[in-house]
């Protein structure tokens, strides 16, 4: 580029939704652009480290009473109490867009949770990108996601069809009303169906995975590109905790678990670990930064850590017991560790569903996870063939370059013609 642009990352959620964007937002500030970050204030000290301008779109009390939400990460309820939370932050994402808005050299790098910058991109006229970490997002009606408790079934395009319309007229009701108000104020027109096309951004959509983990299918927007998992915990200065470095040499390898970094109900998950371990004959590692979800006591066998970088924790684990999230399968696939993911709601079943056909791990539904079926789930990933398995897809990861490619579309974004937009 001949000029610097001014990059605006507005994103929303857990740290599996913000670290993506810490990622490529050090590439194109690398490159010489101005970054800006757009986020919960909760991530306001991780930015500002890293040396981004950035603005809080809502309090950090406001983001932890919304995560927190137990039935936030229920498989059925959870949808309508995301879309609430997303449907409240539809006029300050547009205002805190507008703020930083550099007419003539801004690009918009979008969550597509972030549906005030989306409104911003039709509005003030912003090339903008849509980046989606896990291929959940993307619906087809022959080979359609997992999202239960839909009852999508692989080549019933009719069957798909009536439940994708269904999808689109309940998060209608909840979504289009802020959306669409907003968007009269500023003489734009209605949309309505918002999951099934206006989310995705029409100059560019960004898939942050590879193809070889879920290929472009027909139904996906015709502007999307895979580059692959940008695999960022922390940056180049993160470690191991003393304790945990210690622990993880006094013995063999450890089976780590993790619920994610927004789930504070997990106390069942991690009792049922403990009892994996001590069934299995196997030391434990348990991630939360939630006090709550650990028993008082514990044996010397397992260790709590509140957080370790997966890049570091994950090659020295035997197998890594996890929440679906697409940022966890992601290193652990790079570490080529074999896994067990039990997802609870919005993209990790699906997510789950691809770890096993990879065969590189299992995927249990939360119902299931008892100690029986968790040893038997831990023998069959430590199996050769699952081991074997892990070591191929980890030689995919090497020699690629998914940062830099990302930059390059966010950069052609701003200088190819922008597309009609709604």
């Amino acid at each position: 580029m001949t000029a610097p642009l001014r990059i605006i990352f507005g994103t929303f959620g857990t740290l599996g939704e913000v670290q993506p964007v810490f990622a490529i937002a050090e590439t194109m500030r690398a490159r010489g652009h101005e970054v800006v970050v757009l986020a919960p204030a909760i991530y306001e000290q991780g930015a500002r480290a890293l040396g981004f301008e950035f603005s809080a779109i809502c309090s950090a009390e406001w983001h932890e009473r919304f995560i927190s939400q137990k039935l936030l990460w229920d498989r059925t309820a959870g949808y309508p109490l995301l879309a609430r939370g997303v449907a409240e932050m539809v006029e300050p994402t547009y205002e805190a867009v507008r703020a930083h808005h550099a007419p003539g050299r801004t690009v918009l790098v979008l969550s597509w949770m972030f549906l005030g910058g989306r409104i911003a991109c039709d509005a003030l006229q912003i090339p903008a990108v849509t980046m989606h970490p896990s291929p959940a997002v993307f619906r087809d009606h022959l080979d359609p996601p997992v999202l239960p408790p839909l009852p999508l079934a692989k080549n019933a395009p009719r069957w798909n069809g009536f439940w994708f319309r269904a999808v689109d007229l309940l998060m209608d009701r909840l979504l289009a009303g802020p959306v669409n108000r907003l968007r009269a104020r500023l003489g734009l027109p209605r949309v309505s169906r918002l999951l099934k096309d206006w989310v995705h951004s029409p100059d560019r959509v960004i898939g942050l995975f590879p193809s070889w983990f879920a290929p472009i299918q027909q139904d996906w927007p015709q502007q999307t590109v895979l580059t692959g998992f940008p695999l960022y915990d922390g940056g180049q200065d993160v470690s191991l905790s003393p304790a945990l470095s210690r622990f993880l040499d006094d013995g063999p390898p450890p089976v780590a678990f993790f619920t994610g970094t927004g789930i504070r109900h997990a106390a069942s998950f991690f009792n049922t670990a403990v009892q994996m371990c001590e069934a299995a004959g196997h030391r434990g590692v348990l991630l939360s930064s939630f006090p709550e979800n650990f028993s008082a006591t514990l044996p010397p066998s397992v260790h709590v850590e509140a957080y370790a970088p997966f890049s570091q924790l994950l090659p020295r684990v035997a197998a890594f017991v996890h929440h679906g999230g697409i940022g966890s399968i992601a290193q652990a696939l790079s570490a080529g560790t074999p896994q067990i993911a039990v997802p609870s709601a919005f993209d990790q079943a699906d997510n789950g569903a691809r770890v096993e056909r990879l065969g590189v791990g299992i995927s249990l539904p939360p119902r299931k996870f008892n100690v029986r079926r968790g040893v038997e789930a831990l023998r069959l990933v430590l199996s050769e063939d699952c081991l074997r398995a892990c070591a191929a897809t980890r030689a995919l990861l090497r020699d690629v370059h998914p940062r830099e490619q990302t930059a390059d579309l966010i950069e052609r974004a701003f200088a190819e013609p922008r597309r009609s937009a709604a």
